[in-house]
């Protein structure tokens, strides 16, 4: 219930991001510890710091460190430098008060950039201050300002669809190469094209808690290994080669060896994306890697590459195996694919069963998803990170503000190459030069010709409108308009019920207010708490804005109208969108009082095209009356924020839609002709309304870019329609204005040669026609003010899901966030359903599971290893099983399918066999860690190499169990109290094919 993730959304194309933001008990904290120092009098009267000195110390348990006698005047970079030299403190970043108090004293301020230096410990050491004793000096003394944060798990999950089999696939997370605990990091998500903006509202910057948005550039999706998984002779090399799907631009690519003996760095930083440690498994099998081979390369001055011992000691675990991959290479335009060689070790020991190792590409910002293509593996079968090429962190020129939540909204228009960062609770001054706080302002970005991200404007709400908790910059959306070159911002400022519009100026190379938007209909309901604007609840598509207010349950339309050669000038109130499911009832004071029931309408939009979504979380609630029907008592829900499941409604506006139709008694066989719009937007320019050649045949594209060389017309859409019957020769082409919203859309004026167009090609027909072609133009669909198409709801969604919280629409795609979804599994734990409901298997160890009965008890069994008296051949054992069913490899005794699994399949027999031959997995679906304890019971083979039961945690093993050679199963118990809140799969494998390979679980 805490993961939310879900937390915010976007969607462009075949692409979509998903944010995660845990739910923190407490509030939230300085994402790195702090500790101050101050020097102060104690006892007057005191001499100035100039004749005072302190040290500085602390003991690790073993060894004190500690620095000379420091002039207690001394500045905050020489501090640091005797700390970070000194103490063994790792990096540290220093603040000192400006001026001395009344005695001279100073306060210092340590932030401990390098605390995870210290993640073995639970909190960060204190230091230790002592004054130089000499008379009248001063003391000193330090105190935590901010202890070891907590971390919570916050990212960005990217997203693309496969078309083969229509899914979407986790391809990457999004996470800073320098992650901060508590940085909220996924507040916001944003994505448009190959870039992606995420907010992290509680990320410091130069020790100012400002926030941030960091910018990514997502094009590494279309990078994927050619042809893994691969497979390697023990002691040969691999070329790997990495192929791309666009050539047409320089990228930089990195591939890694995903190393379960990787470097600090590495390790604490999967560390920290997962917030995850291991309890029981030991080096070699650290989870933070899903390999099973062990990268340790050792070289001896030829050409001879082995590794047979490891510090000294004799490899007799024949874990060393390959040489670790570090690639980092430039993939030029046109050049497809890149490779390089993957080196193995021939360490003459035999190994069983054959290893892997992950390779994934790795570049700065982004960490490869072990479930989608830029991962691949590789098997070895024994013998016998540019900065500003992905991801910047913005802001580095903006003036930081403590606690301004940079971040908390983001948007971007790729086409424009521009994006806009709100800071919700930034402080800004009002007309009387007061300085008030939670004002909000918008920071926007340009994208210059080198790739980097410049900051160029800072949006702030009219001085007269300054207000205190405004919360300008809690919404943002941008657009430019297809085929036009003004852009547009909005700005929501719920603090006062307003959203600013700003439209770019091409003379100053800057946005100028265009409008303020406020809510066309009035309300007794203090404004601050209407939510006109807040967070998600705006969205923008040409020329038609939308204001969410989900307090009064509404959306909010706006239409500017573009006047006669004055260009865009007037947002005017167009419409008022409500939904289906819209109810209130009437009573109190003599029935005038207007009892809306809350359903949290408005809350989160987004427009493609022609359509608009909007979230309503708590709708779905329990009404107890007649949506139809004005009670005039009380029918609302008992609570609808606990009991409501949560929808989204659909709208659609209809466009304009006209048929251009060539006509002749005979098939056309070549020419050509133009289409003209007169009185467009109020334009006058005839060249600008005249489109490109059009030929007599035009395929819809072809006449889709003919039609839109016509200035300012924006987007249409095209269909064809060709008809040859009865002596008559039709070819209709049909065109839907998606772009223009207006209420009129001027006739096209067809032009052809002989008829307005003289370097229009002549139609062509042969010599029987006897009527001459001609074009005509009728209008079929007028615009349509948007309304109510259908809902959304999963199947599955239940109260509390808040369904519809946040949501993305692009063309006819939509992700659509539900961050309190409990993880709801179907697994069946203890088999009893007799099939295997749930789980999901790969290979063939598992085909007749699960066993019905205590199948072991009615067969021999083989010895055990070690005494052969305590396990005597031929006897039977007993597997211990609870119930009708458990899970046993080398049996073969299913339930019968058509007896609803109450008896055992009649084709097997009692002590039927499959052996241990077969191989495979048998993997639950995800649940969610609500307890401190798992147990389950566990026999069978003793290799836990090949035979185990083992718990993922986000997708990688962390505890392992295996049996004792012996089919009685015995309760097994893990500690699973550090996984509370995780995402879990229990995981059981067989994968060898030797004696006692299979395992018994129940």
């Amino acid at each position: 219930p805490r993961d939310r993730f879900g937390w915010d959304v976007s969607i462009s194309g075949n692409q979509l991001i998903v944010g995660q933001l845990e739910k923190s008990e407490n509030k939230l904290r300085p994402p790195r510890p702090v500790q101050a120092i101050q020097s102060f009098c104690e006892e007057n009267p005191c001499e100035s710091s100039e004749g005072s000195a302190f040290k500085l110390s602390w003991s690790d348990g073993n060894v004190l460190h500690e620095t000379p006698y420091l002039s207690a005047s001394m500045s905050a970079n020489q501090l640091r430098d005797e700390i970070e030299n000194n103490l063994n403190l790792a990096d540290v970043t220093v603040n000192r008060s400006i001026l001395p108090d009344k005695d001279g004293g100073y306060l210092w301020k340590v932030t401990f950039d390098s605390y995870k230096h210290f993640r073995d410990v639970k909190a960060l050491p204190v230091m230790k201050c002592e004054m130089l004793l000499i008379e009248s000096s001063l003391s000193c003394k330090v105190e935590v300002v901010a202890e070891f944060p907590r971390s919570l798990r916050s990212k960005a999950h990217l997203f693309d669809f496969d078309k083969e089999s229509m899914t979407w696939e986790e391809q990457a997370f999004l996470f800073p190469t320098n992650p901060q605990a508590q940085d909220s990091l996924g507040c916001s998500v944003v994505i448009d094209g190959s870039l992606a903006v995420v907010g992290a509202p509680n990320r410091e910057w130069l020790n100012i808690n400002s926030g941030a948005a960091l910018l990514f550039d997502i094009s590494f999706l279309n990078f994927r290994f050619t042809d893994g998984p691969y497979t390697v002779v023990e002691g040969e090399t691999k070329e790997i080669e990495l192929e791309r799907s666009h050539s047409d631009k320089l990228q930089l690519v990195s591939l890694r060896t995903v190393d379960r003996n990787a470097e600090d760095s590495f390790l604490f930083y999967v560390d920290d994306l997962f917030t995850l440690q291991s309890l029981e498994l030991s080096p070699h099998d650290f989870l933070l890697s899903s390999s099973t081979a062990f990268g340790r390369s050792q070289f001896y001055g030829s050409n001879e590459k082995c590794s047979r011992f490891i510090g000294g000691i004799y490899d007799f675990q024949g874990v060393s195996d390959y040489a670790p991959l570090r690639f980092e290479a430039v993939i030029k335009p046109g050049e497809e694919s890149i490779s390089t060689t993957y080196f193995t070790n021939r360490d003459n020991i035999l190994e069983i069963p054959d290893e892997y190792t992950t390779l994934q590409v790795n570049l700065r910002g982004m960490f490869a998803s072990q479930l989608g293509r830029l991962t691949t593996t590789v098997d070895i079968l024994g013998s016998s990170d540019d900065r500003s090429t992905h991801y910047q962190i913005l802001g580095e020129d903006v003036h930081s503000q403590e606690s301004a939540r940079m971040g908390a909204a983001v948007a971007i228009d790729r086409k424009a190459g521009m994006l806009v960062v709100g800071s919700d609770k930034s402080c800004d001054f009002d007309e009387n030069g007061i300085l008030l706080k939670n004002v909000g302002s918008a920071q926007v970005f340009k994208k210059m010709p080198d790739g980097y991200w410049k900051y160029v404007q800072e949006l702030k709400p009219p001085k007269e409108a300054v207000r205190a908790d405004t919360k300008f910059g809690s919404s943002l959306a941008i657009h430019k308009p297809y085929g036009r070159d003004d852009i547009t911002i909005m700005v929501g400022a719920p603090g006062i019920a307003a959203v600013y519009v700003y439209a770019f100026q091409l003379t100053t190379s800057s946005f100028v207010a265009q409008a303020t938007l406020s809510p066309h209909e009035t309300t007794t309901a203090p404004l601050s708490e209407i939510r006109f604007g807040g967070p998600d609840a705006i969205a923008l598509q040409g020329d038609m804005a939308f204001v969410g207010s989900s307090l009064m349950e509404a959306v909010y339309v706006f239409r500017r109208s573009h006047k006669q050669n004055e260009g865009f000038v007037q947002w005017d109130p167009y419409s008022i969108l409500r939904s289906s499911d819209y109810d209130y009832d009437i009573f109190g004071h003599d029935f005038t009082v207007r009892h809306i029931h809350r359903q949290n309408f408005g809350v989160a939009l987004s427009t493609s095209g022609r359509s608009l979504l909007v979230g309503a979380p708590y709708a779905d609630y329990g009404n107890r009356g007649n949506v139809n029907n004005r009670e005039r008592f009380d029918t609302d829900g008992i609570h609808n924020r606990g009991l409501g499941k949560g929808r989204v409604y659909a709208f659609y506006s209809q466009p304009h839609t006209q048929i251009v139709t060539l006509q002749s008694d005979e098939i056309i066989a070549s020419g050509s002709f133009r289409l003209k719009l007169l009185n467009y937007r109020g334009e006058q320019n005839e060249d600008e309304g005249i489109s490109g050649l059009i030929r007599h045949d035009a395929s819809p594209d072809s006449f889709k870019l003919a039609l839109e060389e016509i200035a300012d017309l924006g987007e249409v859409d095209v269909e064809i329609n060709e008809v040859f019957q009865n002596g008559s020769y039709t070819f209709r082409w049909r065109v839907t204005f998606i772009s223009n919203f207006e209420d009129e859309q001027p006739l096209l004026l067809p032009l052809w040669n002989g008829s307005g167009c003289d370097d229009c090609e002549r139609f062509v027909v042969s010599v029987l026609s006897v009527v001459p072609p001609f074009l005509d133009v009728i209008s079929t669909h007028f615009h349509q003010p948007y309304h109510e198409e259908f809902e959304m709801q999963p199947a599955d969604v239940v109260s509390t899901d808040l369904f519809g919280a946040s949501l993305s629409l692009d063309g006819p795609q939509a992700v659509i966030g539900s961050k309190q979804s409990a993880a709801k599994t179907r697994t069946v734990w203890d088999f009893e359903t007799g099939d295997l409901q749930g789980w999901t298997v790969t290979g063939d160890a598992f085909r007749y599971q699960p066993t019905y009965g205590d199948a072991s008890k009615y067969r021999p069994v083989y010895e055990g290893y070690g005494s052969n008296a305590a396990h005597p051949e031929g006897n039977p054992q007993t597997s211990h099983l609870v119930g009708n069913y458990y899970i046993g490899t080398f049996e073969k005794r299913p339930g019968d399918k058509d007896n609803g699994y109450l008896t055992p399949s009649p084709d097997y027999g009692i002590g039927s066999t499959q052996g241990d031959e077969p191989t495979g997995t048998l993997t639950s679906e995800p649940f969610l860690c609500l307890g401190e304890r798992i147990s389950f019971r566990i026999g069978g083979g003793c290799n836990h190499l090949k035979v185990y039961v083992e718990l993922l945690v986000d997708g990688y093993p962390s505890l392992r169990a295996t049996g004792k050679c012996n089919e009685g199963m015995e309760i097994v118990h893990w500690d699973v109290s550090t996984f509370i809140n995780r995402s879990c799969q229990i995981r059981i494998v067989d994968n060898g094919s030797k004696q006692w390979d299979h395992i018994n679980v129940d």
